[in-house]
């Protein structure tokens, strides 16, 4: 993976553009996987808000089409990517 290779713009550009070609095929399969790939991709790329957010979209995802297959992974990206986050402060 490009990313993983410090190549992270071309990287992301990459994964970004073969998932928007599957999705032109009108394929809907593995889709949460494949977001799932992309988000795990931002975490190494230290865009944690931006991997959240492909997480929120592989989960809906996950809701719609009840591909259960994958939701594990999903939530426990998820749960790697609350902890990077830092404290708030407390008041």
């Amino acid at each position: 993976m490009l990313v993983e290779q410090g190549q992270v713009t071309d990287g992301l550009e990459q994964i970004r553009r073969g998932l928007t070609a599957y999705q032109m095929t009108g394929a809907g399969l593995a889709q949460a996987y494949l977001l799932t790939l992309l988000a795990e991709a931002l975490r190494k790329a230290d865009r944690i808000e931006e991997s959240l957010a492909t997480l929120a979209n592989a989960h809906v995802w996950v809701e719609r089409h009840a591909e259960r297959w994958w939701e594990a992974e999903v939530y426990r990206l998820r749960g790697e990517l609350l902890l990077l986050q830092p404290e708030p402060p407390i008041s």
